[in-house]
């Protein structure tokens, strides 16, 4: 039998083994690798994205392993001078002015660390759309290299309806609120006469105008924990854990909740929420069913 020859010769310029050696001092703990140890690690990880299918990747190389390299990447970004950039914070997307707002120190890295130690681990399941849709700073290569290789699909619906629905409630309470800035600094009456009608219909449906909260039950622990993870960001706060604490309460709401969801994106559809909208939308003959 032929012997395989167990060496691989390379020659790095001496750039690149500076840029190795930097690397290997970052590295925490009182082993440190060889540049040997380095480099075949880099190679193993190159060809198993190569030839190594999906099912098998996560095994060879799982979460545990994925989440070391990052988090020493992350160290070696830092010790090169280059400031990690805060993610933008979710309401951004809808237009509302941040600027009064103090400046963020939720970063990537701040981000994933957390959502680890809080162990919101179907956040490794998602997809790199619904990355995006948590946040578009999230689509670099080193966050997605975390992702498990084949994402699960009902995490990612289940994402969608708690951005939809945290994103129906946003746009209620600013509607509400220009409204009643409206109806005070105007002395509009037309508006006046309108929020009148919808706390009316709010009473008789007993629809809530903002978010009450997901039952206490670890049916919603999943959708607690996104809406957590969301409300983080756009707290700005990267020291800080999440909470999903006044996120629980005891009524049962969610059946209301995709009611006014499904009506309001009805509404949307044809035309832009406003106070007539919000109107439409209480009123509803459907919330009659549920009583």
């Amino acid at each position: 039998m032929e012997m395989k020859d167990q060496r691989i010769e390379l020659r790095l310029p001496q750039l690149q083994l500076e840029e190795l050696d930097n690397f290997i001092s970052n590295i925490d703990g009182q082993y440190k690798p060889t540049r040997a140890d380095v480099l075949r690690s880099f190679i193993a990880q190159g060809i198993r994205g190569k030839f190594t299918p999906a099912s098998q990747e996560a095994e060879m190389f799982p979460l545990a392993a994925r989440l070391n390299l990052f988090f020493q990447l992350c160290q070696l970004q830092q010790s090169s001078s280059v400031k990690p950039e805060p993610l933008p914070r979710t309401i951004d997307n809808l237009g509302y002015t941040t600027h009064n707002l103090p400046e963020s120190t939720v970063t990537a890295e701040a981000l994933v660390r957390q959502v680890y130690l809080q162990r919101y681990m179907w956040f490794f399941e998602l997809d790199e759309k619904h990355l995006q849709s948590i946040n578009r700073r999230l689509c670099g290569n080193h966050v997605l290299s975390l992702m498990d290789p084949q994402h699960n699909q009902e995490v990612c619906n289940t994402l969608d309806t708690v951005i939809a629905m945290r994103d129906m409630f946003t746009q209620i309470g600013q509607v509400m609120k220009e409204a009643e800035q409206k109806a005070g600094a105007y002395d509009d009456d037309s508006v006046r006469d309108a929020l009148t009608r919808i706390h009316g219909y709010v009473a008789d449906n007993d629809v809530p105008l903002s978010f009450k909260g997901y039952p206490n039950t670890a049916a919603y622990t999943q959708q607690s924990q996104m809406w957590a993870l969301l409300d983080w960001i756009d707290d700005g706060e990267g020291r800080n854990n999440f909470s999903v604490k006044h996120l629980r309460q005891d009524m049962d709401l969610p059946a209301k909740y995709a009611i006014m969801l499904e009506i309001y994106q009805n509404i949307c559809s044809n035309q832009p929420f406003k106070l007539e909208g919000l109107e439409q939308l209480v009123k509803s003959r459907r919330f009659d069913m549920m009583r």
